[in-house]
């Protein structure tokens, strides 16, 4: 014998509100549900949860990342090119390296294609990676310009050979003291700012003063952004406003001052090949981020805006 079906319960408006008021919801994830009432009705409305906020930058962050990208200082930057050449590694090999790390990231900033550039070069080491990326980007097929601020009978030693070498490469390379030369020309999608380095302090010369003014459009600068002071970060007359800095061994202690970023732009540190005997001579540790021919972006504190 089949069992008695038990007796069908009548549907009415009160227990139907009360099947509704009993149903179980599934929390979706990673949502939060709030109840909102009105009068005797009970609505539920889905709001998504609110993204955690980025933890704020500690001092402990701080020298774990020093540590791991470098802050070297001016003198430290000069200390170790001393040491490299020392022990026999010349200033124009670790150029050669230098303006070739330049050169990759102008390339990637360049859509990884062959386009118009144009290069900004002082006298200094930092003129000369200007010209050895401006040689390297020309083999790669960009139509690259190149000015050489100063004059032109001053122009000596190993940036006079690499200036050589970039016009013989097919850049066009320009040695003139007059700031409107070093203006880019109209078309040209970078600038390469190679003027002034690590040795810059103080205030930049009239002549400099007017070529950092007169750079106009999207800027990679070498090393350091023309102006800007390496210790601190700051800027004591005009400074060159960069979308990126290719900074090269170690990145510099200014560009850990939040502020500095209104100048650098993002910031990459490039390994050149500094021989480990040289870190030591100085007293000093090589960054562990960067070896291996590596160009790594800098986790830098971000400018608080409140």
């Amino acid at each position: 014998m089949g069992e008695a079906s038990s007796p069908r319960m009548p549907t009415t408006a009160a227990t139907t509100t009360a099947a509704r008021a009993t149903t179980k919801i599934t929390r979706p994830r990673r949502e939060t549900l709030r109840l909102v009432r009105s009068g005797a009705a009970g609505v539920v409305a889905m709001c998504r949860s609110t993204v955690p906020k980025p933890p704020q930058w500690s001092a402990r962050m701080d020298r774990t990342a020093q540590h791991r990208y470098g802050a070297l200082t001016a003198d430290q930057v000069a200390a170790l090119d001393a040491a490299a050449v020392a022990i026999g590694v010349d200033i124009a090999q670790l150029m050669e390296v230098a303006g070739f790390q330049v050169a990759r990231l102008a390339w990637t900033m360049n859509g990884s294609r062959p386009r118009r550039l144009h290069v900004v070069a002082g006298h200094g080491n930092n003129g000369g990676d200007g010209l050895v990326a401006a040689r390297h980007l020309s083999a790669w097929g960009c139509a690259v310009t190149a000015t050489v601020h100063g004059d032109p009978a001053r122009l000596a030693g190993v940036v006079e050979r690499q200036g050589h070498a970039a016009a013989a490469s097919g850049v066009e390379v320009t040695v003139s003291a007059d700031p409107r030369d070093a203006l880019a020309p109209a078309g040209a999608a970078l600038v390469i700012d190679a003027l002034l380095g690590t040795g810059m302090t103080g205030l930049p010369r009239a002549g400099h003063a007017a070529v950092i003014a007169g750079m106009r459009g999207t800027i990679l600068s070498v090393d350091v952004p023309s102006g800007l002071n390496a210790d601190d970060g700051t800027a004591a007359g005009v400074a060159v406003h960069a979308a990126a800095t290719c900074t090269l061994t170690a990145c510099k202690q200014g560009f850990w001052a939040a502020a500095s970023r209104r100048w650098t732009g993002t910031v990459h540190v490039a390994d050149i090949g500094m021989p480990r005997t040289a870190w030591r001579r100085c007293g000093l540790g090589a960054p562990s981020a960067v070896r291996g021919g590596a160009i790594r972006r800098v986790p830098l504190p971000a400018i608080d805006r409140r």
